[in-house]
């Protein structure tokens, strides 16, 4: 569905015309804004707009909570009712991904741990759904009791990848910096070092904590991490 579609039925059933086109452009800002939020974390265009309007809820849905409030209520406060309908719609329809998290800091690291380690799970293999194009898994690296662990050469290029117990910590170094990105409801942590050409994620999916880290571009370990299960 195109999002001018989307919104002409999100707001189908306001009976007032002033407010369905305030509310009109209420969707718009909304959609648009999560179009932004993941065309700059590197999606295409029409993927992010597909993801955005998913984000939002079923368009028919929205339209039947906006239709109940907006001809129930009169005036210029259904204005206010629609914003915060529409928070309400945007939360309830993206669940919380993952556990909260720390990362604590050392004299000479960081450590990242989740701050619930009540209940794990036993770990799963590792599985990689993007591989960049030229790229060969080195064999020589194995797995360990508490870590599955894959590594990926191409020349001089590489990147690794682990999974952990929820209940395990992964440490990096201080002399990196940090940045936060949010993709699907799960936060990932990176940091990099320009100087080394090191790039890096840590997050966790609230069952296991992941990390990858790479000379490779920090957009392309992006696209990685968000296929590893």
């Amino acid at each position: 569905m195109k999002k001018d579609e989307y919104i002409c039925e999100g707001v189908s059933r306001i009976k007032n015309k002033k407010a369905r086109q305030d509310v009109a452009r209420e969707l718009y800002a909304h959609i648009d804004d999560r179009i932004s939020y993941y065309t700059d974390a590197g999606w295409d265009e029409d993927a992010a707009n597909e993801k955005a309007m998913s984000d939002m809820g079923k368009a028919e849905d929205i339209s039947e909570k906006l239709g109940f409030i907006h001809n129930f209520w009169k005036g210029y406060l259904i204005i206010l009712v629609a914003a915060v309908t529409l928070v309400m719609v945007i939360i309830c329809c993206a669940p919380t991904v993952g556990k909260e998290f720390v990362v604590k800091t050392f004299s000479d690291h960081f450590e990242y741990s989740v701050t619930d380690r009540k209940a794990s799970k036993a770990l799963t293999d590792l599985q990689i759904n993007y591989i960049p194009e030229g790229f060969i898994m080195d064999n020589n690296v194995d797995d360990m009791k508490t870590v599955k662990n894959k590594m990926f050469l191409h020349g001089d290029e590489y990147f690794n990848v682990e999974k952990k117990s929820i209940n395990d910590t992964i440490g990096f170094d201080t002399d990196t910096s940090e940045d936060y990105v949010i993709i699907n409801n799960i936060t990932y942590l990176y940091y990099g070092d320009a100087a080394y050409n090191l790039n890096g994620y840590i997050w966790n999916n609230g069952d296991y904590i992941y990390y990858i880290e790479g000379n490779i571009s920090k957009d392309e370990l992006l696209k990685i991490a968000q296929s590893v299960e």
